[in-house]
């Protein structure tokens, strides 16, 4: 059975009094697919930091997880190891959240056209529904806030043995960058992102990567077809045993 989750205080979900640290998560998770009634065992698929959420919840629920598929997934050291000119711009972003917090109750984003909704046509209503709510915002901050708790709980998380894994990485041609951070940081990203990616299908001994051609961040959206056969795969794996 396959199960799509959208995280606490994103859209209509119900906000969550603790911090949305990878614990936190993976334990709101693992009661949300028990009282959903879908049952064990789980191919867990995380994209960008949600890959350090799934190895949390591997290593809180061991029995329950028998596949990885990480999408574009973060990598815990990914603040300390991109370019320090990129990372002044991501932390110029939670002041762009804190500041649409306070903007979104008079609709000027909306008007110009700015977070809700400002993205690809396939998604665009979806993005209007979740981006246009003051709490979206919020959950945006808190969960820049609460990265390096998270990232430190998936750095503990160690091996997956021999967990089958399969790692889609964005084509790094697709990244927009040049356009926001220059070419030679995009450059340096590009180079850092790619090393931490081939880290992370280290992670298994029955680990692969893949990288997306075409596809940007968001490979689930670019590249639909990758995702879902690596799914297939880690499930075949998982009843037939490694051929």
């Amino acid at each position: 059975m396959f199960a799509r989750t959208i995280r606490a205080a994103v859209g209509w979900s119900d906000a969550h009094p603790e911090p949305p640290d990878s614990r936190n998560i993976a334990h709101h998770l693992h009661g949300l697919l028990n009282n959903a009634g879908v049952k064990p065992p789980y191919v867990l698929v995380g994209h960008s930091i949600g890959g350090i959420h799934v190895r949390v919840y591997k290593n809180m629920y061991p029995s329950d997880v028998v596949g990885m598929v990480f999408v574009d997934s973060s990598h815990p050291d990914w603040k300390k190891r991109l370019p320090s000119k990129l990372m002044t711009w991501i932390a110029l972003q939670r002041l762009e959240y804190k500041l649409a917090k306070l903007a979104m109750p008079l609709g000027i984003l909306r008007f110009f056209g700015l977070l809700c909704g400002n993205g690809p046509p396939e998604i665009r209503d979806m993005l209007r529904t979740v981006e246009c709510q003051t709490r979206w915002a919020e959950t945006q901050v808190a969960e820049y806030d609460d990265f390096y708790s998270g990232a430190n709980e998936g750095r503990l998380t160690g091996s997956l043995g021999s967990m089958p894994l399969t790692v889609l990485s964005r084509d790094p041609d697709k990244t927009g960058l040049p356009a926001i951070a220059g070419a030679d940081v995009a450059k340096q990203m590009s180079i850092a992102w790619e090393q931490m990616q081939e880290e992370l299908s280290h992670l298994s001994t029955r680990g692969s990567r893949l990288v997306a051609k075409g596809a940007t961040h968001y490979v689930q959206l670019d590249r639909a077809d990758l995702v879902i056969d690596a799914v297939r795969l880690a499930v075949d794996t998982f009843r037939n045993g490694p051929k």
